[in-house]
């Protein structure tokens, strides 16, 4: 998901470089301020959860099935956070013109080459 973060970022650094206009850059701050709260949030829940899971498996003959528990609420935790950042980009995506997203495209593809 730090690729899809990645197009965020560009998107406010690069904005005037990419034809965005005042109005389509004061309706993406925002989307890319929010996921900014959601990423920090994300990090310090993964990270809890992580901790928890880890305290779980501290003792030699742990129980399978509070770990397994923690496993469920680590993918969970990631699940959700995917899927606020799609909605996200699907926001962000929805400002731009056709030309404007060839060109975010175009500066840094999402998938690797």
């Amino acid at each position: 998901m730090d690729k899809m973060s990645a197009m965020m970022v560009r998107c406010i650094g690069h904005a005037y470089e990419m034809g965005l206009s005042d109005d389509q850059i004061k309706n993406i701050k925002p989307v890319h301020s929010e996921m900014q709260k959601k990423q920090a949030q994300f990090i310090a829940d993964l990270r809890i959860a992580e901790i928890e899971l880890m305290e779980t498996l501290e003792v030699k003959k742990f129980d399978m099935e509070n770990a397994s528990s923690a496993v469920n609420q680590i993918a969970e935790i990631t699940k959700i956070h995917h899927l606020a950042m799609l909605k996200a980009i699907k926001k962000m995506r929805d400002i731009f013109s056709d030309q404007q997203f060839k060109e975010i495209n175009s500066m840094a593809p999402m998938k690797d080459r």
